[in-house]
């Protein structure tokens, strides 16, 4: 897998779990709240989509650059701990 494949998994699969924990919390909030009419928990639930799309440009920024480097040198430190170039195994 190269780096740019495993950074971009990383980033879905941490971005799929803040929505998750923003959609429990906004359900669990609705359910104390006992929103009853429907325009204002179709209110709320919007609210909750503009925010769970909104979480990238919430978050602070970071360089992908040095993500790259301590993956790179934590697979070639993996290979040498192995005993082989690339994780090759020799029969």
């Amino acid at each position: 897998m190269s780096a740019a494949l495993a950074l971009a998994a990383r980033d879905v699969l941490a971005y799929s779990a803040q929505i998750a924990a923003v959609v429990a919390t906004g359900l669990v909030l609705a359910r104390l709240l006992r929103l009853a009419t429907p325009r204002v928990a179709l209110s709320f639930s919007q609210g909750l989509l503009v925010l769970a799309l909104a979480l990238p440009w919430l978050q602070p920024w970071t360089p992908a650059s040095d993500a790259v480097a301590r993956m790179t040198v934590t697979m070639a430190s993996l290979a040498s701990a192995s005993g082989g170039a690339g994780g090759a195994r020799g029969p």
